[in-house]
């Protein structure tokens, strides 16, 4: 009945001993991360069964590790954007930072910033004061800033620090050179026979395989990989435990139609709620415990004080159950916190100054979302103070480890929609470990005991804080070669960095918690291929100058790419970039001058090394000389009316290409392809006002420029009066015309018009019937050049439109007709008609 291993460390000989984790019988080694360079560390392990009975200590070993270089990065700079003339403390996150290292900013324009008081607060964080003087040029102001470690090893984090010369919108901080991750471990390896060796190794970011292990999102599991989980995600349903080999259903108490899990530890017993009407409102606590033939028993457990309801929260390895009451004492509705103790002979423990608690450790550490309490000591520790060096209005602990090590979320502020905030460790006694600067929208999850922690984020909903090796999210974990699965967010870590993730199979269509175990390390990536560097040569559309650099991933490690350039005057190759494209512009360019350009590919596990190099000629600029319009026929101020001729001249040292003039009134711009025009503006039908004008000309490498005119329209006044330079007059008429007299009519004739088409359109007032003698014929068309015309010099000819009577109403009705071939039309009464 064995079912795994704990294992002990100490910093002295003989202990004082902390667990570390349970592994369970199907590994004999452990890696105990995060340890620090020269210290010595002394292990035990022990033998524990199914009914968590533990064996005496094995043989104490001991090593004294040492990192390998490599572990130094650098990681954040918060805040990552600083003014000119401030003084600002800025917060450097990453790992590998040691006593006396040094910060810098190099590579960047405009006066350098000064740097003061750095402070080397742990190995992953530094704090220094960034001064900036007034002055220099304005904009956005780009700098990478350096870690520098005692020994010389050094790492620079690419354009981490902005410097805002006014008018600085936007900046952007990414890594420089991902350099293979690695940290201090020990590995400790053990057998049945009561012995222990220990030798000290690196390792790198790992690799894992995944498979699925149950239905729901809902879902944890202990050291020794055993995953319990829920149906659903809030409400009761069927709880189930997979140990291995496949899910099955927990047992529910007879009549029982629904509960729900919380926790389980090592030693495979699980605490929960059942619900005995299946509803929220009818929960009690629970206890499942291996049978020892693959089977669970079930059994209720007790309530404290007056509580009529509870639920079961957590259980920690020493056996002691945390339990949240309902009306404990009587009073509602309330839940507070009771304890089972079931090393001290299943003692009921009420603890009525803690409500909403959250877990309990194995030191008897009871976290809740407002306090640490001290279940040995029966002592509240409270919540720590927040950190030295940034600004903290709440703190929000989530997970509680069994070093005592509590992970939590320190909000600053919040603007509209958008929380500022910070991820930190509190280790009670020690103080805090950030793991990021002020960040957006992030929070802090479960914590394991290697101090790897969940935390939730935009990028990929919840990644995982690797202790010493950084921020990942699950599916980058992967290993490579299985393209079957689609990774999600992490739900959970345990000891052995293990990991529960939401995740589907295409090819089995299995989807829910997915069980990630590591199977090695991740490679860095391949070195880029078919890298390729090639001139632009300006076009009419395209009117630069660039290098485009293109090149293929060597394999499917790569997540991004670094491109480094060789210029005038560079003595070696610089980085220029970071991207996840497989192109690359280079604009800064001068005619002329040679570069040379190499790719290098950015994996989770650290970087290629570099292509091969390409180089090109930047070729020469095009015409950038836009034309010049030396002359436009009307000027700002200009009164026009009627119909009016624009014209416009232009010049360029290479040629215009066209010319084009738009107004309100035209139907269509007037375009010209040469370097002179003329164009007509018909203003009749515009309503007297100001006008603008506009007039565009353009080159054959379409560089362009523009001009406008304001003019003014004006009537041409008088009622019924006739058209003063082709403007329309500005009343009604006034008269009925004269027996005999023609009525005329202005019209713009586009093609042939018909005589009879006054039969159409003319009423005599009188009711009497026109007989115009053009419809005692076939009538022929007219061709007319387009211009304007009067109809009556057409229609009289043929002693068409001869009657008395026609009135005012008549002309209007006229006027209001629109044919065709007719356009423009307007009544115009001669003058005495």
């Amino acid at each position: 009945d064995l079912a795994g291993y704990h294992v002990y460390r100490a910093t002295t000989a003989s202990g004082p001993y902390s667990q570390l984790t349970t592994v369970p019988t199907s590994t004999s080694t452990y890696f105990d991360p995060g340890l620090s360079n020269g210290t010595t560390y002394y292990y035990v392990v022990t033998s524990v069964d199914n009914f968590a009975n533990e064996s005496a200590d094995s043989g104490e070993v001991s090593v004294t590790p040492q990192a390998t270089s490599g572990g130094l990065t650098v990681s954040t700079v918060s805040p990552s954007v600083v003014n000119t003339g401030t003084a600002t403390t800025v917060t450097i996150t990453g790992a590998g930072f040691e006593p006396g290292a040094s910060v810098s900013v190099v590579n960047g324009s405009g006066p350098a910033p000064s740097i003061s008081d750095t402070q080397w607060v742990s190995d992953s964080t530094m704090s220094t004061v960034v001064t900036v003087s007034s002055g220099g040029p304005k904009g956005c102001r780009v700098w990478d800033v350096t870690v520098t470690n005692p020994d010389g090893s050094a790492e620079t984090l690419v354009d981490g620090l902005t410097v805002n010369g006014g008018n600085c919108t936007t900046a952007a901080a990414s890594s420089s050179s991902l350099q293979a991750s690695t940290q201090t471990t020990a590995l400790v390896s053990f057998d049945s026979l009561d012995t222990a060796q220990v030798e000290a190794v690196v390792t790198g970011v790992p690799m894992y395989a995944a498979e699925y292990v149950g239905p729901g999102l809902s879902v944890t599991m202990n050291n020794l990989g055993v995953v319990i989980g829920n149906e659903f995600t809030i409400d009761p349903g069927q709880p189930w435990v997979n140990a291995g080999a496949g899910v099955i259903d927990l047992p529910l108490p007879t009549g029982v139609p629904a509960a729900r899990v919380s926790d389980i530890n090592d030693a495979g017993r699980i605490v929960g709620t059942v619900y005995t009407d299946g509803g929220l409102l009818t929960d009690l606590p629970v206890l499942w415990t291996p049978d020892g033939l693959g089977g669970y028993n079930v059994e209720l457990l007790p309530l404290a004080g007056s509580a009529t309801r509870a639920k079961g929260v957590s259980i920690n390895n020493v056996g002691q159950v945390l339990i949240s009451g309902f009306g404990i004492d009587g009073v509602l509705p309330t839940y507070r916190a009771y304890v089972i103790d079931r090393a001290n002979g299943d003692n009921v423990v009420p603890l009525l100054n803690l409500s909403n608690p959250l877990t309990i450790n194995d030191n008897g550490l009871i976290l809740t979302n407002l306090t640490l309490f001290d279940y040995t000591a029966m002592t509240d520790l409270g919540l720590p103070a927040p950190p030295d060096g940034i600004s903290v209005v709440a703190t929000y602990p989530s997970g509680l480890n069994n070093n005592n090590q509590m992970a939590a979320t320190l909000l600053s502020t919040i603007i509209g929609f958008t929380r500022y905030e910070a991820i930190g460790v509190y280790t009670v006694g020690v103080g805090w470990e950030l793991l990021t600067g002020i960040v957006t929208n992030t929070s802090s999850g479960r914590i394991n005991d290697n101090g790897d922690v969940l935390v939730s984020s935009g990028v990929c909903g919840t990644a995982v804080y690797l202790n010493g090796l950084g921020f990942y999210c699950p599916d980058s974990l992967l290993d490579p070669s299985d393209t079957s699965w689609t990774i999600g967010g992490a739900i959970d870590i345990n000891n052995n960095r293990d990991l529960l993730a939401v995740g589907s199979n295409a090819v089995t269509g299995e989807a829910g918690a997915v069980y990630m175990t590591q199977i090695g390390d991740l490679s860095a990536p391949s070195t880029p291929i078919n890298v390729a560097a090639t001139p632009h040569v300006p076009t009419a559309q395209q009117n630069f100058v660039s290098i485009d650099v293109s090149w293929d991933p060597a394999d499917d490690l790569t997540k991004s790419y670094v491109i480094e350039r060789q210029g005038p005057g560079d003595t070696g190759f610089v980085q220029v970039t970071t991207t996840t494209n497989r192109f690359y512009r280079d604009m800064a360019v001068i005619s002329g001058e040679t570069y040379a350009y190499r790719v290098v590919a950015v994996g989770v596990a650290g970087n290629s090394d570099p292509s091969a190099f390409v180089t090109a000629i930047a070729p020469e600029q095009g015409d950038t000389e836009p034309p010049v319009i030396t002359f436009v026929s009307l000027q700002d101020g200009d009164v026009v009316s009627g119909a009016v001729t624009i014209d416009v001249t232009a010049t360029d040292n290479v040629g215009v290409e066209w010319i084009q003039v738009l107004a309100d009134g035209m139907k269509q711009p007037c375009l010209t392809f040469d370097s002179s025009a003329s164009c007509r503006w018909d203003t009749k039908r515009l309503t007297p006002g100001t006008y603008t004008i506009r007039i565009s000309a353009a080159d054959a490498m379409n560089n362009g420029a523009v001009e406008t005119v304001v003019v003014t329209i004006e009537s041409a006044g008088g009622g019924g009066g006739s058209k003063g330079g082709g403007g329309k007059g500005g009343g009604k008429p006034s008269k009925t015309s004269v027996d005999g007299a023609v009525a005329q009519f202005l019209v713009d004739a586009q093609q042939p018009v018909e005589p009879n088409i006054a039969t159409n359109i003319i009423s005599d007032s009188t009711s009497d019937p026109v007989t115009p003698a053009a419809t005692q014929a076939q009538p022929q068309p007219i061709d007319l050049p387009p211009n304007e015309y009067a109809v009556d010099q057409l229609l009289s000819e043929s002693d068409i439109l001869v009657d008395s009577g026609v009135t005012d109403s008549t002309l209007e009705e006229l006027a209001s007709i629109e044919d065709p071939n007719l356009l423009n039309l307007e009544p115009a009464l001669g003058p005495g008609e």
